[in-house]
């Protein structure tokens, strides 16, 4: 289905990122382009771009100069989303990890999943009623654009206009 967005011009410029897609269609998007949603776990190692406990993708300290968010400071010119690409990518060679728009993933959400899920690569409760979102969008406050930080407030089978996605790609595709 089109995004709710589609013919919004706050939201349809070609350089935009999508949002106003479902979960539902974002999974089915990733599925016809061959591809899948991130884990949880995926989208924070790669939001992390190498950077090991840093709270951010570029270091410890929120920057207007690094991502669009809460109001238009510095580089950060926007007060709507900003064309994907205008901040500096992370050191996986990854834009706009943080800010923006948050991103669909692939999992359910609970709250206190990760303090009993398993160590290494963990891919979610296997139910649930809400997606997790993660990344921060452009009207939060920097503490949403944490690479930790996480949300569980969401339907799969809403829409919203501060919510977009990213396809993943397995390491042999």
């Amino acid at each position: 289905n089109p995004p709710d967005f589609w013919n919004d011009p706050r939201y349809n410029h070609p350089e935009q990122p999508v949002v106003g897609v479902s979960w539902d269609d974002a999974n089915a998007y990733c599925r016809w382009a061959g591809k899948r949603l991130p884990t949880e776990a995926e989208w924070e190692k790669s939001a992390r771009g190498g950077l090991i406990g840093k709270r951010f993708p570029w270091g410890d300290e929120p920057s207007h100069d690094y991502a669009n968010y809460a109001g238009t400071v510095g580089n950060d010119i926007w007060s709507g989303t900003s064309p994907v690409g205008s901040f500096a990518p992370n050191n996986y060679g990854l834009y706009d990890m943080s800010g923006n728009v948050f991103e669909w993933c692939a999992d359910w959400y609970d709250k206190n999943y990760y303090s009993k899920s398993p160590k290494d690569n963990p891919k979610g409760p296997a139910s649930g009623t809400t997606r997790v979102v993660r990344g921060g969008g452009f009207g939060y406050t920097a503490n949403n654009l944490r690479v930790s930080d996480r949300f569980g407030s969401y339907f799969p089978n809403r829409k919203y206009p501060l919510v977009g996605f990213r396809c993943a790609k397995d390491a042999t595709q």
